[in-house]
Parts: structure tokens; C-alpha cells; sequence
């Protein structure tokens, strides 16, 4: 809606300025949408003009309540595509090729599962978040045919194997595939700064999106993500 407020000047001309509110669903006020519209919002939330015609004032209201909506269509569209708490990566850099390794210790790369979209999940046995996250990363994995999507914990743990192993036996995970990666290396690589953290990667190896922090890997709008990824034609 617009508010108008009129009064007048010491030289006898009118002043009328007006404010544009636009409420959402979620009682956000729409701010500072991005791209070419950040400036233009800013000048249409608060305009003050001298005395105009009509056709000019109304005008002028028409294209503030288009671009207001321009805006917050824009972001609304964002959010409905990539989930609350995915930062998209910047440039979509090659994932590193990184060795770590299987349970049974075989060395292993993200170069093995190209082809297939990957969920790369940077964890340990002593992060109490992590292991609150692993059922669902678990539900995640078994939504998805394995030639499709891939779901890889791998853990942080400079026990390796010998520590992880006896861990998830407790958790009765059904279908995640747990890793090991004792040195830390995918840690240095991927510029984690804690766990858990997670990586998108596409079925090219570049690196999507990061999560920070635990997610509920099987709700809604995450599964719709990954598998708008999954059914992308292959380049």
C-alpha cells in the first residue's frame, strides 16, 4: 500500500510525500531487493516532489508499485529455489581431488563419482551436531538411486576407521556411505572453518553450494533442489 502525506510549504506550495509498504507472507517488509533494483527501491521508499499534475503523480505511484513487486518477486523466487541455510558458491569451482579413503582404507577422489551428483558431508565422531544430522543425511541417500545421487560422510576423525567404524554401528545407518579422512586434508582444501559442513557438487565436479552447520537433509525443499539437479540433462 501507499501512505501520502501532504503539507504545505513556506512559499505556499504543496509537499506530498509518500511511503510504500509492501507486506509479505512471512510480515517482512520487502527491503533492499537485489541487483538493478537496490537503487530504484531506495528512491521510491521515500519521494518528496513540489506540486505536479495528476497524470504525473499517478505516474509515478504506477512504477513504484511495479518495481516493489519486481522486487520481492525476485527474492521470493530465490528462496523457493535453493533451501534456507545453501550458500551458492561463487564461480563454481572445481571440486579438489582430494585423497581420502573408504572404510576398508582403499584411497579415494571426488574425480570416482563424476558423472553423479554429490553430497559431500564433513563430520566427526565428537560433534554432537554432526551425528544429530546423520539420520536424515541417511534418509537422503536412500531417496535417491546411487547412478543419480551419492550422499559421502567423511569423517574428520584422526582415528580413521578404527574409531568411525564402531561409532555408526550404534547409529544403524542403512544406506550412507561413511569415509574416513584422518589428515584433515578436504578439510584444508574445501577452506572449512567447522563442522559439520557440507558441499553440493554437480555430476561436472564443480562445487554448488555450502551448508554450515547441521540441515534436515530430507525435508522438502532440499530433496526438490537436489533432484532439479538430478534431473538437469547431462553437458
Amino acid at each position: 500500500m501507499i501512505l501520502i502525506r501532504t503539507q504545505v510549504n513556506s512559499d505556499g506550495t504543496d509537499k506530498v510525500q509518500f511511503h510504500v509498504v509492501l507486506c509479505t507472507r512471512s510480515g517482512y517488509a520487502c527491503q533492499e531487493p537485489p541487483g538493478r533494483f537496490g537503487t530504484l527501491w531506495n528512491i521510491a521508499m521515500f519521494a518528496t516532489c513540489a506540486r505536479t499534475t495528476m497524470p504525473h503523480f499517478l505516474l509515478l505511484a504506477v512504477s513504484v508499485i511495479g518495481l516493489s513487486f519486481a522486487g520481492c518477486g525476485s527474492t521470493a523466487a530465490q528462496k523457493t529455489t535453493v533451501p534456507q541455510g545453501f550458500d551458492l558458491v561463487q564461480g563454481k569451482p572445481q571440486a579438489p581431488p582430494t585423497l581420502f579413503s573408504n572404510v576398508n582404507g582403499d584411497p579415494i577422489s571426488l574425480k570416482f563419482f563424476r558423472g553423479k551428483v554429490v553430497v559431500l558431508n564433513l563430520w566427526a565422531t565428537w560433534c554432537a551436531p554432526c551425528v544429530t544430522e546423520m539420520p536424515s543425511l541417511d534418509r537422503l541417500a536412500s531417496r535417491f538411486e546411487s547412478d543419480r545421487l551419492v550422499v559421502l560422510a567423511v569423517s574428520q576423525d584422526k582415528g580413521g576407521s578404527a574409531v568411525v567404524t564402531p561409532f555408526l554401528m550404534r547409529l544403524a545407518l542403512q544406506k550412507l556411505k561413511i569415509f574416513a579422512d584422518p589428515s584433515g586434508r578436504l578439510f584444508r582444501d574445501f577452506g572449512v572453518r567447522g563442522l559439520p559442513t557440507t558441499f553440493i557438487i554437480d555430476p561436472s565436479g564443480a562445487t554448488i553450494a555450502r551448508v554450515e552447520g547441521p540441515l534436515d537433509w530430507d525435508a522438502g525443499d532440499v530433496v526438490r533442489y537436489l533432484t532439479g539437479m538430478v534431473e538437469q540433462p547431462s553437458r
